[in-house]
């Protein structure tokens, strides 16, 4: 083992094991100090330098028996003192020792230290292990909340009281010094996504009991990636979706949209990279409501061409459901076409919120007020959400619909109040890294808790033919195929939506409180559902519907009178006036399942208490 690597492991135990390190080292250096100032005091009244014959030689004399005091305690006995020398030579003595015992002790603890680190990081329970140095690692392993041992290649940086290691031989003996086996999941992100996903495959069929997950920037990509062992416990996230899925959840649009008395949900998108197509795919996926209009869209993007063709392509039906319009302009919001295209989208349907998440360069504060001024001339009262990493200078409102859509409230108290309320063209920011991990739902526990839960009640549902082979969707969930995995994982995203749909006072629970709610948290208020109505029922399975067929849209199916896997057709991607009974039974069985989901909350709620 390296001297690096050694002492890298001492500091991973020095910061959890021992958090007062720093206090016995000024210990240490202080005892020492005193030892000597006493013993240069009290040999200098012993031997009494200047009054001997060669005072040079006696001063060196009393040099070296006061450094000596820190080894061997050099000091006369008693009865051979002379008056005044005895307490600053006593007092030297137990300086002395306590320098001695402190320095033994830390040069012991130096010299096992790796073998210590080993013995506390392979039993180290209940942490989160972060393997590589990419920008989701990192920022996973500095969240205070969390317990973390991250290692990677020679790695320095302030990772607050994560433990660290560094990575030496192969994978499986660092896991194991890293102590995998104990922890909650792994988390990968080596800074590449072709390194990334290679190291977290092997991570997960090294530790098939424990759940890995690897960062991947690529948005889409991160959907589709298959697994090279079925059934080990891998998925992957982004930060492109996890930041577009909480801002969301956290301000649905449909809240904003019914604030402006909109006919329809209408979103404004300038920048239509990555996040920008996020924020649509998040928008259709978990903002879906009761209204039979169809959803609306307007992204505006200098390269729109290029993006519309390529988003499309992947998913050829999707203007099917959704009112798209794709605009082409500059990143300094000018052009008399654009405007008024922008405008004329606004006279349709008002715009009911406006996402900016585009490269502004280094004002981004400055482009978020042009933006709003921009706004006020179209007449376009929308809230402005601005992405940004690190804020932009601008603080992420209070969750909910806050003031929306009042328009005798005073805006400049608002926000020297503090309060962080939503209010017409306020500037908001989103797209932290603790968004991003949220968004993923990294914080949920366990992991897929809610997306595992429907799975489970599809099978019940549809249960294995011992006579015809398994469909793709029947797999277990160990087995199941990404694609599934994150359908399952949009039927709960959308579960806020159906409370909303029921009635459900959606926006009071979310501005309840100033602490932002996670974005796997549900208000758990199953009796809101009324399972013995079968008109209600069928109205939110019709609701379900609607929305997998837009789930389905998004992953590239369209309709077709005969299923065929390979060419992405459906034959049930049709109205549900239209389905078979039987059909339709499994979007009912998603509402039951969504009742049963709040009615678990209710219980784990109560059993807390």
């Amino acid at each position: 083992m390296s001297n690096s690597s050694i002492a890298t492991l001492h500091e991973s135990v020095a910061r959890e094991p021992l958090p007062g390190s720093g206090v016995l080292w000024a210990l240490t250096f202080l005892s020492g100090i005193a030892a000597i100032v006493f013993a240069v005091w009290g040999w200098a009244v012993q031997l009494d330098p200047p009054q001997s014959d060669n005072p040079l030689l006696t001063w060196e004399r009393v040099g070296v028996r006061s450094v000596q005091v820190l080894v061997v305690a050099d000091i006369p006995e008693p009865a051979d003192m002379k008056p005044g020398a005895d307490l600053p030579l006593s007092l030297a003595q137990f300086f002395g020792a306590v320098f001695y015992v402190l320095l033994a002790g830390r040069v012991l603890f130096f010299t096992l230290g790796a073998r210590l680190a080993g013995v506390v990081l392979r039993d180290r329970k209940g942490h989160d292990l972060v393997i590589g140095a990419g920008p989701a690692a990192i920022e996973w392993a500095r969240l205070p909340m969390r317990r973390t041992t991250h290692m990677s290649f020679g790695f320095r940086a302030d990772l607050g009281r994560s433990a660290t290691i560094d990575r030496l031989g192969v994978l499986g003996k660092q896991l194991q010094r890293a102590g995998a086996r104990h922890a909650r999941q792994i988390l990968v992100d080596e800074g590449d996504d072709a390194d990334t996903w290679e190291t977290a495959q092997a991570a997960a069929r090294i530790n098939r009991d424990i759940d890995v997950v690897a960062y991947i920037r690529d948005p889409w990509i991160h959907e589709r990636l298959s697994r090279a062992s079925p059934e080990a416990r891998l998925r992957t996230f982004s930060y492109a979706s996890g930041v577009a899925r909480q801002i969301m959840l956290a301000h649905p649009p449909y809240l904003l949209a019914r604030r402006y008395k909109a006919p329809v949900q209408h979103i404004l998108v300038f920048g239509f990279g990555p996040v920008g197509q996020s924020i649509v795919r998040e928008f259709l996926v978990t903002s879906l409501a009761r209204d039979p209009a169809k959803m609306m869209v307007t992204a505006v993007d200098p390269d729109i061409e290029q993006l519309k063709s390529d988003f499309l392509g992947r998913m050829p039906g999707l203007d099917t459901f959704v009112d798209l319009d794709f605009i082409p302009g500059d990143k300094g919001i000018e052009g008399e076409a654009m405007l008024k295209k922008v405008q004329a989208r606004n006279a349709a349907a008002e715009v009911c919120a406006i996402y900016v998440a585009i490269d502004t360069g280094s004002q981004p504060l400055s482009f978020a007020y042009i933006l709003r001024d921009r706004a006020q001339a179209l007449g376009i009262r929308a809230p402005i959400f601005f992405c940004a990493q690190h804020g932009a200078g601008l603080r992420p409102a209070r969750q909910g619909a806050g003031l929306v859509g009042q328009a005798d409230i005073d805006a400049d108290s608002l926000q020297a109040s503090g309060e962080g309320l939503l209010y017409d063209r306020k500037l908001s920011s989103f797209g932290s890294w603790t968004d991003a991990l949220d968004g993923s739902g990294l914080f949920e526990d366990p992991l897929d808790g809610h997306a595992k839960a429907f799975h489970d009640g599809y099978l019940a549902l549809n249960p294995p033919d011992a006579g015809n082979p398994l469909s793709p969707a029947q797999a277990p969930w160990e087995r199941l195929s990404d694609e599934f995995r994150v359908a399952n994982r949009r039927v709960a995203a959308h579960i806020r939506a159906k409370l909303d749909a029921v009635g459900f006072d959606l926006d009071g629970w979310l501005g309840s409180r100033q602490e932002p709610w996670r974005s796997h948290d549900l208000p758990p208020v199953p009796e809101m559902f009324d399972l013995s109505d079968p008109i209600l029922i069928d109205q939110l399975a019709d609701l379900e519907h609607r929305r997998w067929m837009i789930d389905r849209a998004l992953n590239g199916w369209r309709y077709g009178p005969v299923r065929d896997n390979r060419a992405r057709i459906h034959p049930d991607m049709i109205p549900t006036s239209e389905l078979s009974e039987a059909a339709f039974e499994k979007d009912r069985s998603n509402v039951r399942k969504t009742v049963e989901l709040l009615w678990s909350l209710v219980g784990k709620k109560r059993a807390r208490r």
